[in-house]
């Protein structure tokens, strides 16, 4: 799977992800991703994906948990579920701009 640090949008990842586990395990599915993340509502995780519910920060943190995410993976994904679900225009290039300082592919400008 592409590494997280290539997305924008934490949906697109999580479809990604998703996707890459059902074709690894035919048995991977929402419904198993809600119970390892400790919820109940099978759909959960469908709903986030199709933008009908949005991710709230404690289910996010337990989410990358078993994402297996590294720390710094982590804060990236936060802030790209920030950055989502922000409702202004400057709230999204806040959270545009610390996701690129976090990515170890983007070239940094010279001064």
């Amino acid at each position: 799977m592409r590494s997280v640090f290539t997305y924008t949008n934490f949906r697109k990842y999580l479809k990604d992800y998703y996707r890459e586990q059902k074709k690894a395990n035919p048995e991977f599915s929402h419904r198993w991703l809600v119970s390892k993340v400790g919820l109940t509502t099978s759909n959960y995780f469908l709903s986030i994906m199709e933008g009908k519910r949005n991710l709230p920060s404690d289910v996010s943190l337990r989410l990358t948990r078993h994402l297996g995410l590294t720390r710094k993976e982590t804060l990236y994904f936060e802030y790209m579920v920030a950055y989502v679900q922000s409702k202004t225009g400057f709230e999204k290039k806040e959270y545009l701009s610390r996701m690129a300082d976090l990515n170890p592919g983007r070239r940094k400008k010279k001064r």
